[in-house]
């Protein structure tokens, strides 16, 4: 990412999942380029703001932007900064855009955008998004930090355990074997998400059981954190902990309703808490929830994480029995968190109606994009039908973004929350359209609509594997089949076996053939590896038999044929007919012969394929006992 930044001339962006590292990776970049100009004469200067900080204005411009650059820069260098973008020797690195305030969001995008267009080729700019809160308005190149891996994820748990067996719920998991449990698993986190991962890591650790929730984990870190203190601090009990935690969600709901970006004022906390306020920072501080700046006057506070705000912000909910209206509110990405944490922790008393409703405007509106069948119009019927939409590939993306975010916030809740009407009609949503994505969407929406498919395998998963199938996206039906195997629990039940003969046949395994291992190797599954080995090494075999034997038949026939016509019995051959004629005949033989081999090569050859697929499949059946072909 440095070296990126450093070549290049455009403004980049970093988009990612909550939790999957962009601040720290950001942070890391500001570290690494300092320390490369540490010792430069000429040093590159360059600068981390965080947007959380940046107050709304009423109509921002590219002078508030410089503004906002030059309080971040302080006295000692804002004289500066001019000459420093005139000689290129300026990075600024914009962290969050989504933790602005909402208020007149999309205004303050367009001013970050502009500010970095104009200073395009003299400072270098970086900003930082989450995903789902990314606005079209900022239209510059693109980088996405992409969720954890298999092999990060089990990198990742030998660093933190080693190479031992755990034991998790009275059971022995070794630690190589964890990572495939974590993500094959139904969970109810991301393993793939390095912030879940840690903190899971750190739950099996301490606990050595299988968490029910992620709030589950967040109330097992906070109070982690907590009862360490306790410990080293005389003035902490563990009467007061239920004390700070509402406080702290007070604090959290505070923040979050007042829609002014993550900090808030230290004079504004005051005024809730009194002279309660000092010791509520103080210990927040002490356990990693708080933060405290000490370069504004005056001091703003802050939550030390957005899952920790987002936590206490629920708890804020539950405790002070407030309604909200949720229908506006799940627009923004950090409400819809508060929604899933109040899901999980409150049960039945989530505001399900809310999130059923903005389900079916969704569904509505996805409901009228032409779909695939309706692609292919005939002369005759060129039209749309009377409540479709006429719409842009962009215009069709967003729809289906949005539509997918709802979808994935819904799955989760539908785990945490118990049987109802609500629960029953919400799930039926979800079924409707998450299968329409997958039929219809595009490969971006079929993939996301892949990855729900552990959330609610029963209600939603089989459909969507089928659908999916049918991608015309080599990728997406990989994954398509993968989840296939996931989530019928044997390599049996899944049309993985068949998909590979089928590319066996059509030639498509020698394209597909490292797509094909990999899921093996996900799946760990012995038996595919060899199926799909054998499949490449016979197909490339064919190959070779039906580029040479030609080449071989023609040469032999040319090299008979020179052998007759450059003998020096030709010369008198030539004088007399008769021998002309039986010149012939033996060239007639020969190629008789050339005959006799192309049959024995049509008649062999596919018996020798068929023998030998015959015992690659025998083979495959006796590591995968059931297969079906």
């Amino acid at each position: 990412l440095v070296n990126r930044l450093e070549s290049s001339r455009d403004p980049l962006i970093v988009l990612g999942d909550p939790g999957s590292g962009k601040t720290i990776t950001l942070k890391q970049v500001a570290i690494e380029i300092s320390e490369r100009n540490a010792k430069r004469v000429l040093p590159t200067l360059c600068l981390f703001i965080s947007l959380g900080r940046w107050k709304p204005i009423e109509k921002p411009e590219i002078s508030d932007i410089e503004k906002l650059v030059e309080e971040n820069a302080g006295p000692t260098l804002a004289p500066l900064l001019k000459e420093l973008s005139d000689r290129q020797r300026l990075i600024i690195i914009f962290d969050g855009i989504d933790e602005m305030s909402r208020y007149k969001y999309n205004e303050h995008t367009k001013a970050l955008s502009k500010y970095a267009e104009r200073y395009k080729g003299k400072i270098k700019t970086l900003f930082s998004c989450r995903i789902a809160d990314f606005s079209p308005a900022f239209r510059h190149n693109r980088l996405v930090l992409l969720p954890f891996n298999l092999r990060h994820i089990t990198q990742y748990l030998l660093r933190q355990f080693g190479n031992i067996s755990l034991s998790i719920s009275d059971e022995k998991i070794p630690t190589r074997k964890l990572g495939k449990r974590l993500i094959y698993s139904s969970l109810p986190i991301q393993p793939q998400n390095p912030f879940s991962l840690w903190l899971l890591s750190l739950y099996l650790r301490e606990e050595q059981a299988w968490p029910d929730t992620r709030t589950t984990l967040l109330r097992f870190l906070y109070d982690y954190q907590y009862d360490r203190k306790v410990k080293d601090q005389k003035n902490l009990t563990q009467e007061k902990k239920e004390e700070y935690f509402k406080a702290w969600g007070r604090l959290a709901l505070m923040v979050t309703r007042q829609n002014r970006g993550t900090d808030i004022g230290l004079h504004s906390v005051r005024s809730i808490f009194g002279n309660k306020t000092d010791g509520i920072i103080s210990v927040g501080r002490s356990c990693g929830i708080l933060q405290q700046s000490i370069d504004t006057d005056p001091p703003l506070i802050r939550f030390e994480h957005h899952r920790a705000q987002e936590y206490f912000a629920a708890i804020g909910v539950i405790e002070s029995k407030i309604t909200l209206n949720w229908k506006e509110l799940l627009l923004v990405p950090r409400w819809q968190e508060t929604f899933v944490n109040i899901a999980q922790m409150s049960s039945g008393d989530a505001p399900l109606p809310a999130l059923i409703e903005s389900l079916e405007e969704s569904l509505l509106l996805i409901d009228k994009i032409p779909d695939k069948k309706s692609d292919n119009h005939t002369e005759q019927n060129d039209t749309l039908e009377n409540d479709e939409l006429d719409l842009t590939p962009f215009e069709k993306a967003m729809i289906e973004g949005t539509a997918s975010e709802r979808i994935e916030l819904s799955t989760r809740v539908i785990r945490a929350v118990p049987a109802s009407k609500d629960k029953e009609k919400l799930t039926s949503l979800v079924h409707d359209a998450s299968v329409w994505l997958a039929e219809n969407g595009n490969p971006t929406s079929q993939i996301k609509m892949l990855r729900l498919t552990n959330q609610l395998p029963d209600q939603i998963g089989r459909d969507i594997v089928e659908y999916t199938r049918e991608s015309r996206v080599a990728w997406v039906r990989n994954r398509s089949n993968e989840v296939a195997a996931s989530i019928s629990g044997s390599l049996t039940a899944s049309p993985l076996p068949i998909e590979t003969a089928n590319a066996y046949g059509n030639g498509e395994i020698f394209s597909d053939i490292l797509n094909k291992l990999s899921v093996a190797r996900k799946l760990d599954s012995f038996g595919l590896t060899i199926i799909t080995a054998l499949s490449f090494i016979l197909l490339v075999g064919n190959m070779f038999l039906t580029a040479s034997i030609p080449p071989m038949l023609t040469y032999s026939y040319i090299g008979n044929v020179i052998s007759i016509t450059t003998s020096p019995k030709l010369e008198i051959i030539e004088e007399n007919v008769a021998k002309k004629i039986i010149a012939r005949a033996e060239a007639d033989k020969q190629i008789k012969k050339v005959r006799d081999i192309i049959r024995i090569y049509e008649k062999w050859v596919p018996r020798f394929v068929l023998i030998a697929v015959l015992l690659a499949l025998i083979g495959s059946m006796i590591w995968e006992p059931g297969i079906h072909w």
